[in-house]
């Protein structure tokens, strides 16, 4: 049995001991709130980091040759004059902020609605008023559809350029419809029938969607990576059928139509148009993966064009353009070795 003075001494040096465990704690916690938010604050930046790196790896048309989307002075007041005709001065000085916005975080949408607003009022009129209170679907309808505008004027519309093939024309009447390629669909989707049995889209158009999508895919990680919020998933889905669909064009006139696949593969320019806007979707794609921006859908429709991606490299070998996958030639160089087509730097 301890006597008093013995347990006065050891009360003391309990309490003295609770008051250490309770500052060490609260040290420890204050270390971990330091840490924690340091971590956070690492986390946020390294993932701004990614998305600027991500966004920088796009890949490019012609690998040496970088896209200008600076839209001149004259150029952009002329494009704020023809809108404030078409709307009144409240409704103006709305769509101007908007497009301003769209300017802000895609550069190369705004440049193509710039550019292609000119002979299409009507579409980005109901393009506008359909979108008008959601600016990323807006800047993506908008670029989409622009883009295929072009390709009434026999020509691609790829990043700043206007690429026309040779013989554009005669080679789209060639080309059979899309109802054709159910056959080779297990289960068709509503957007199977939608772009091959109601619009009957050939190899051609298929290309051009490959283009839009690309830049509906662009537009979504630009909105998510500068916005924090937004981005859709369904046009990586979209990207990755419209690919899926080029090589099922392919495999069917090879198959059933061989004068019209020797003329798409004596049509060195289209082979190495197609080869290297498939390599911008998937590189864009690959980057849309890692920033969030994919579902399940997208990666069973990337199934199906992996599935068949040995067609398209047939195709690209019989066209003698595979040489030129991973090269670096300018446009003159494409040109001497037999790449046929031509470029029109838009202004």
């Amino acid at each position: 049995m301890k006597e008093k003075n013995d347990i006065e001494p050891l009360e003391k040096t309990h309490k003295s001991c609770l008051a250490k465990g309770c500052l060490i704690m609260c040290f420890l916690t204050f270390i971990a709130i330091v840490g924690l938010t340091i971590v956070s604050i690492y986390l946020s930046n390294k993932s701004t980091d990614n998305y600027q790196k991500n966004k920088n790896k796009t890949e490019l048309f012609i690998k040496i040759d970088t896209p200008d989307y600076k839209i001149s002075n004259a150029k952009e007041a002329e494009f704020f004059s023809m809108l404030s005709k078409i709307f009144s001065k409240d409704d103006y000085e709305e769509a101007k902020e908007k497009m301003l916005r769209i300017k802000e975080i895609y550069p190369e949408g705004y440049f193509v609605i710039v550019h292609r607003i000119f002979d299409n009022q009507d579409l980005f009129i109901d393009i506008y008023n359909n979108f008008k209170n959601n600016d990323e679907d807006m800047s993506d309808f908008l670029s989409h559809e622009l883009t295929h505008s072009t390709l009434f004027e026999d020509a691609f519309l790829i990043e700043d350029k206007k690429i026309s093939i040779k013989d554009g024309l005669s080679l789209y009447e060639m080309l059979p419809s899309g109802e054709v390629l159910l056959q080779y669909i297990n289960e068709p989707t509503d957007f199977d029938f939608l772009y091959l049995s109601e619009s009957k889209q050939n190899l051609l158009v298929s290309v051009d969607e490959v283009n839009a999508y690309t830049k509906s895919v662009r537009n979504s990680r630009n909105f998510k990576g500068k916005s924090g919020f937004g981005g859709s998933v369904s046009a990586s889905s979209n990207l990755a059928r419209q690919l899926y669909f080029v090589t099922l064009h392919i495999k069917y006139i090879k198959k059933n139509q061989p004068s019209t696949y020797l003329a798409i593969q004596n049509n060195r320019g289209f082979a190495y148009i197609i080869m290297r806007l498939i390599k911008m979707a998937e590189t864009e794609l690959l980057m849309a993966d890692s920033e969030g921006l994919f579902n399940q859908k997208t990666g069973d429709n990337l199934a199906l064009f992996n599935e068949n991606r040995y067609i398209l490299e047939q195709y690209f070998d019989d066209a003698g353009v595979n040489d030129f996958s991973d090269t670096e030639f300018d446009y003159q160089e494409l040109r001497s070795k037999g790449i046929d087509f031509t470029i029109e730097k838009v202004k």
